[in-house]
């Protein structure tokens, strides 16, 4: 039997990359900025490049943490899987399309432990953004305000509320899965994710350690891989300055969720602003930012979108 969602699937995101793309006048005047390669950029060049499967590896890496042992698929299948996950989250606010992409492509006999361990994932790489934004952000909000002559009133209590949930997850995460089984058991159609539940509960406190330090070193990649965009352009920093910038900077485009055609220029502007307060151009910004969009996740989305096509024939 043919997978009854995969054309409706496919033809949703055909329009939607036509569309992302093509209505987006800032994406498409940050490239015309795009500086000209010469011997001393090209290598730079080369690196950010390089790093972009290595942070995909590590995403795999730490997908994989959260699987049984055996059930992991071959490193090769992994890969596969993410960017289709990527294909289908990169349309999608928070990048909730991910669950759908990955359990598509994954084998039907681990698609529910996909779909757990996915949330597993992204539960670790959020707790990083959070642990490395919130004291970001308290320094980032008096430079705005100096900056620009308004004062900005960000809702901390959100960000508190968010960390504290996601601290009281990683001490309590065997009992809440224990509770979502015993849940799942009184009824038929939930009866099979029980076991799902349960699995998850004994996850070892090695592995969720594992998988925190996986998001922590996909963190690195993507902010070394800024760091290196900025050299580029020229654009020197001190550390502290990239921290701040880096880190509020991630956590916005992160919490703020946002329909998928409406990301694009809120990544652009929300750049503009926060870079504005070391006078970085706001061109140089947007294009910086528009620039690791599209190695580190419309190149990828575009391998995971050809990775789909053939789906519209697989058999349940």
């Amino acid at each position: 039997m043919k997978h009854k969602y995969a054309k409706w699937i496919f033809g949703i995101l055909s329009i939607s990359f036509i569309l992302k793309f093509y209505l987006d006048e800032n994406l498409w005047d940050s490239l015309k900025e795009f500086p000209k390669l010469n011997s001393g950029s090209l290598p730079l060049l080369c690196l950010i490049i390089i790093l972009i499967p290595i942070n995909w590896l590590l995403e795999g890496l730490k997908w994989r943490v959260f699987l049984p042992a055996e059930k992991r698929p071959a490193y090769l299948l992994t890969l596969k899987i993410i960017f289709a996950g990527v294909s289908c989250a990169i349309l999608t606010p928070n990048r909730m399309g991910d669950f759908i992409g990955r359990g598509l492509v994954s084998p039907v006999e681990i698609r529910e432990e996909t779909v757990l361990a996915t949330f597993m994932g992204n539960f670790c790489q959020f707790f990083i953004l959070l642990i490395v934004g919130i004291p970001a952000l308290f320094y980032l909000f008096p430079l705005l305000a100096t900056k620009t002559n308004y004062q900005f009133h960000f809702p901390f209590w959100i960000i508190l509320i968010w960390f504290s949930c996601c601290l009281s997850f990683l001490f309590l995460y065997p009992k809440i899965f224990q509770f979502l089984g015993q849940i799942a058991r009184r009824w038929h159609w939930s009866a099979p994710w029980s076991e799902k539940f349960s699995s998850l509960s004994k996850v070892s406190a090695k592995s969720l350690f594992n998988g925190l330090f996986l998001a922590f070193s996909r963190y690195l990649v993507f902010s070394f891989q800024y760091y290196l965009v900025f050299t580029l352009w020229g654009i020197q920093l001190n550390i502290f300055q990239l921290y701040i910038g880096l880190a509020s900077l991630y956590l916005f485009q992160t919490i703020i969720p946002l329909p998928p055609f409406y990301s694009l220029i809120v990544r652009g502007e929300t750049s503009v602003l926060i870079w504005g307060i070391w006078a970085i151009p706001p061109v140089t910004a947007m294009t910086a930012s528009y620039m690791l969009f599209f190695f580190n996740l419309f190149i990828p989305a575009f391998i995971g979108f050809f990775i789909l096509i053939p789906f519209n024939r697989l058999k349940k």
